[in-house]
């Protein structure tokens, strides 16, 4: 029996869970292997039995489960993120059934569901009543002038704390506040595509399926800004990153119509230089 004919077994057996669906990627009946994730949503109630793991044990032996929670308007809402003995992750998250009932009454998904949905367990009989997919629920679309500058001023100063970082040879704190250039290298990659397409893209999360959307010589660039454990591959790739931000800054930019502000880029750019003049030679 697989790992989803086990969860029906169990949630049909439990009074609690009213309704399930799925949602992520193989609720919105896209791409999956065997790494999916099944992402559930349960609505019902008295869900006390989660204060435990020992109900994961009526569906199969779990490896580790991930207690968690995510806000919903004033609700807090417990998950538990669980990987099965199979190497199967299972993403459970419980709310209350008035939440579906809001939805339904207000014929408005929240995002979650915005890109598609699969009724698994229906025991209201409501499963009809839900409001339809919304396609564009997840797309990027053209930030505005405010966020586009932030994120230029957060990218130059994470950017000054690796140099800081790495001028101190403190390689660990270095690739700390790399991440976090990466994550603002990101935002300017999608923004990127979004402008070379000139119009709204849907794109996942984390960077994920990024061969399907970014312009194939960019992507070629990212390959030097990642550096090992090493001080001089890490000032290297610090360039390498600095110069692809810029690069896609000024196109992006373009696309957009925007100005900005790029004092930042210049003073932390001389700041590299007079650091570590060698990683422009």
């Amino acid at each position: 029996m697989d790992i989803v004919s086990r969860v029906l077994d169990w949630a049909d057996h439990n009074d609690s869970v009213r309704v399930m669906l799925l949602v992520g990627s193989r609720g919105q009946n896209k791409h999956t292997d065997n790494f999916s994730d099944f992402d559930l949503s349960i609505f019902g109630y008295d869900f006390d039995f989660i204060r435990d793991d020992d109900w994961l044990l009526k569906i199969a032996a779990p490896i580790v489960c991930i207690h968690d929670q995510f806000q919903w308007g004033q609700y807090s809402l417990p998950t538990r993120l669980t990987l099965f003995d199979d190497m199967t992750k299972v993403d459970f998250a419980f709310h209350p059934l008035s939440l579906l009932q809001e939805m339904i009454n207000a014929q408005t998904l929240s995002p979650t569901y915005g890109n598609g949905y699969l009724v698994l367990i229906d025991k209201e009989g409501i499963g009809q009543q839900i409001p339809p997919p919304d396609i564009h629920a997840h797309e990027l679309k053209i930030p505005d002038a405010k966020e586009f500058q932030l994120a230029i001023n957060e990218f130059w100063f994470e950017a000054y704390h690796v140099v800081k970082y790495l001028s101190r040879k403190d390689l660990w704190a270095a690739k700390s506040r790399d991440c976090a250039i990466k994550s603002w290298l990101l935002s300017m990659l999608q923004w990127h595509a979004v402008a070379r397409a000139g119009s709204a893209l849907q794109l996942k999360n984390e960077g994920r399926e990024m061969q399907s959307w970014i312009d194939p010589n960019v992507y070629a660039e990212l390959n030097h800004c990642f550096g090992s454990f090493n001080h001089q591959q890490q000032w290297s790739a610090l360039l390498s990153t600095t110069k692809l931000f810029s690069k896609l800054t000024h196109e992006t930019a373009s696309g957009f119509d925007f100005s900005y502000n790029d004092v930042p880029e210049k003073k932390i750019t001389e700041f590299i230089f007079q650091l570590n003049p060698k990683v422009y030679g």
